[in-house]
């Protein structure tokens, strides 16, 4: 059983109808399924992400957990649209407690998929100039990703990360292009990304 854990509906909405998933739970999260794969609308957030792989894990069984959403880009080689697995997740807001140093989470990936490091934040960066120092340590920034590996590590599930450029500056209206671009990136997601993990769902187009 695939689990996919996403941020919001508005970026749910194009998987649950283009898979057929039916809502069986409003509470404690609202959950769609068919077949081998469930979906989780987690809310935004760090610990919201962690609760919804919980949920996934103890109340579905899930096999592995994919996160998919939105992030912004700290990197000007990464363009609105662009999707890309995380190989690496980093918390620069979170240190460890012995050493002091930013922790670190290592997702899962599959081969044939450009790869970027995130950095998960508990808040929204909005100004130019934290982007720009943020963008040292990695290309992309979002508020769930370290979450799902950190709670997936802790049922003992490999978890695996897509995200899509959904801003490349403060300005830009976030909402409006995850509405433009997240039937592409769904697209993407039944077409490339989940077959690539042995996803069991309708027939591959073209195969």
């Amino acid at each position: 059983m695939i689990g996919i854990a996403m941020a919001t509906m508005l970026e749910a909405e194009p998987f649950i109808t283009g898979l057929g998933l039916k809502e069986v739970d409003r509470s404690p999260f609202h959950v769609f399924t068919s077949g081998h794969t469930v979906l989780v609308v987690t809310g935004m957030g760090k610990i919201n992400a962690a609760l919804g792989v919980a949920h996934l894990a103890t109340r579905h069984g899930v096999s592995t957990v994919c996160n998919i959403g939105a992030a912004g880009a700290l990197s000007p080689d990464a363009g609105i649209g662009e999707i890309f697995q995380v190989r690496e997740v980093v918390e620069p807001d979170r240190l460890h407690v012995a050493t002091g140093e930013i922790m670190r989470s290592t997702p899962s990936i599959v081969d044939g998929i450009p790869e970027a490091v995130l950095a998960t934040m508990d808040r929204p960066i909005r100004e130019t100039s934290e982007r720009r120092a943020m963008s040292r340590l990695a290309g992309l920034v979002d508020m769930e990703g370290a979450g799902i590996c950190q709670a997936s590590r802790r049922y003992g599930l490999p978890c695996h990360l897509v995200k899509f450029v959904s801003d490349t500056s403060p300005g830009c209206d976030i909402a409006w292009n995850i509405g433009l671009l997240r039937d592409t990136v769904f697209a993407f997601c039944r077409d490339t990304f989940l077959w690539k993990l042995g996803w069991s769902g309708p027939t591959r187009p073209g195969a």
